[in-house]
C-alpha cells in the first residue's frame, strides 16, 4: 500500500507517525509560569541535537482548546526562556501519565500528582528529584512546524543532576532500571530486557571518555 503523505489530513499523519516511531522515550518538561507556578508535563517527542554545546529537543503539539492553543509547557519557556528535561523511570508511569490531564495553568502537577521537586543550580525551574537524570536547559531556539501546527523547542543544557546510584565506576549506567517509552496511542514499553550487540569497527577505550567520568 502507498499513500501520498501530502493527502493525509492533520489528526491522520499524527496518528500514523506516532503509531510508526516506537518506542519513543518519554520525558518530564518542567517549567515555571509567569506567576512563578510549576508545571509539569509529559513529552514523547524528545532528543538529543548537538553535544557541544549540548543541546536537548522535545516537540510541543497545538491544543485544539479555547482560548489558546498553546501548550502551558511551551507559554512557560517562551515567558522564561528556561526548562528542565527530567527522565522517567517505570515505576512513575501513572504519576507521569497523571501529568497529561489538562488542568488550568493554575495548577501545580508536582503537588497534584506526587512529584517531588527539587532546588535547580542554574535556572530558576525545580527537577523532578525522583527522576534519575535531569538537565537543566535555557531556550536556545523554538521553530515553527507545519504552519505552527508544531513547534520544536531546542534547549541548551547548563547543568546536569545524576542521583548518585546511577553513576557506576565513575559512569552513568542506567541499564540496571527499566525505563518507559511511548508505542502507539495508550501503550507504553519497559526497557527491562537490554542487550549488547558486539561490533568489531567500534574500539573503545576509557582514554576517550575521561571527560565523561563522574567523581565517586
Amino acid at each position: 500500500m502507498n499513500r501520498n503523505a501530502a493527502a493525509l489530513n492533520n489528526l491522520g499523519s499524527y496518528m500514523l507517525l506516532m503509531g510508526s516511531i516506537v518506542p519513543r522515550p518519554i520525558t518530564l518538561i518542567s517549567t515555571v509560569g509567569s506567576d512563578g507556578v510549576p508545571n509539569l508535563a509529559p513529552f514523547s517527542l524528545t532528543t538529543a541535537v548537538s553535544s557541544d554545546p549540548p543541546m536537548l529537543a522535545f516537540t510541543s503539539t497545538r491544543l485544539p482548546i479555547p482560548p489558546d492553543d498553546k501548550q502551558d509547557t511551551l507559554r512557560n519557556i517562551e515567558d522564561t526562556g528556561e526548562f528542565v528535561y527530567n527522565l522517567v523511570l517505570a515505576e512513575y508511569d501513572q504519576k507521569m501519565v497523571d501529568t497529561s490531564t489538562t488542568w488550568p495553568a493554575s495548577v501545580n502537577e508536582f503537588a497534584r500528582c506526587g512529584f517531588t521537586p527539587g532546588p535547580s543550580s542554574r535556572v530558576g525551574v525545580p527537577r523532578v528529584s525522583e527522576s534519575p537524570v535531569s538537565f537543566e536547559c535555557v531556550l536556545h531556539r523554538i521553530i515553527e512546524c507545519g504552519g505552527g501546527e508544531s513547534r520544536l523547542v531546542i534547549g541548551q543544557v547548563v547543568a546536569v543532576h545524576i542521583a548518585e546510584a546511577f553513576i557506576v565506576d565513575g559512569l552513568l549506567d542506567l541499564s540496571r532500571v527499566a525505563r518507559t517509552g511511548r508505542m502507539a496511542g495508550s501503550e507504553y514499553v519497559h526497557t527491562d530486557a537490554p542487550f549488547t550487540v558486539a561490533d568489531a569497527g567500534i574500539v573503545r577505550d576509557r582514554r576517550y571518555i575521561n571527560d565523561y567520568l563522574f567523581e565517586a
